[in-house]
């Protein structure tokens, strides 16, 4: 529980959530797989979790992000709704992709199972 506690105190939440999932005994019961692979499904997911995280705003750095309009490049102002943010379409049509939202959707409809 002190894990999940370090990860709803910051903006960097979300690699630091699936790196605790790495090791959650629960998690690999609910899939039914060994460790190992465990491990070595979600590490594979990090680098595009880690993109999903750097979308909010305190940690886009003044650039895009879904919440708030910023600066362009070229000084024009942005906004969220007028972007076609890359990630989106590789969420939707990788295989890394489809896997981190299928986990997403598990663990937020299990979380207190899984979690707690």
């Amino acid at each position: 529980m002190a894990e999940l506690e370090s990860v709803m105190s910051s903006h960097a939440a979300f690699v630091k959530f699936f790196r605790i999932i790495v090791n959650n005994r629960k998690v690999q019961k609910a899939l039914g797989i060994k460790k190992t692979q465990q491990r070595a499904r979600f590490n594979t997911l990090l680098p595009l979790a880690h993109e999903v995280e750097l979308l909010a705003p305190a940690l886009a750095q003044k650039g895009p992000n879904p919440e708030y309009p910023w600066k362009g490049a070229s000084g024009n102002i942005l906004a969220p709704a007028d972007h076609s943010f890359p990630l989106m379409k590789r969420l939707q049509q990788s295989p890394q992709g489809a896997q981190l939202l299928k986990y997403v959707e598990l663990f937020l409809k299990r979380f207190e199972e899984l979690f707690i």
